[in-house]
């Protein structure tokens, strides 16, 4: 689970927050909603939110790699190493050309000197 480090200077009015955080009320079941809303959470330095919003489109279409790979790089991020390195390995394992979870894992493994 990823620590919540406030708002951090983020209002309201953000451009287009707002506006998908009230879709993702109205259509909780929309996964594209979700993901957006997770992708600006995670620009906005919300990885608690995006965290949420990744594991929430997870949940309601568990074949979308994109979310769990996204999730791979917010773990990698904010430094939880294991989590980051076990969704990536699983999307690629799914989807061995995704790119995302291919560069996480590439970073993790540098990092590690496996590289």
């Amino acid at each position: 689970m990823v620590d919540a480090p406030g708002r951090q200077g983020m209002t309201d009015s953000e451009p287009g927050l707002t506006r998908l955080e009230l879709k993702a009320a109205l259509d909780p079941e929309d996964a594209d909603i979700h993901l957006e809303l997770g992708h600006t959470y995670a620009e906005l330095n919300r990885p608690a939110d995006a965290e949420r919003c990744f594991k929430r489109v997870m949940e309601i279409d568990p074949a979308r790699r994109a979310a769990q790979a996204a999730l791979a790089a917010l773990y990698l991020s904010v430094g939880i190493k294991d989590g980051a390195e076990h969704h990536a390995r699983q999307v690629l394992g799914a989807d061995p050309g995704n790119a995302v979870a291919s560069q996480t894992l590439a970073a993790l493994l540098e990092e590690r000197g496996d590289s």
